[in-house]
């Protein structure tokens, strides 16, 4: 049974997860563009990333909140 503690670290793990990869990638998207003038498709890596940050921050939420 889900109680709200857990929808609660779902919720704000799916929020950092979207806002740290978001930054990341259009961080490498601007780096891509302005140095070397083409854009990468390598999504996978920021994909990656933003499931371990969704995994860290509900096992942060679970123990310390």
């Amino acid at each position: 049974m889900l109680d709200e503690r857990i929808l609660m670290h779902q919720l704000r793990s799916t929020s950092r997860a979207a806002r740290i990869s978001g930054v990341v990638m259009g961080g490498y998207a601007l780096y891509q563009l302005l140095v070397h003038h083409s854009f990468r498709t390598e999504v996978i890596v920021f994909l990656s990333i933003m499931a371990a940050v969704k995994i860290g921050s509900m096992v942060y939420f679970h123990f310390f909140n």
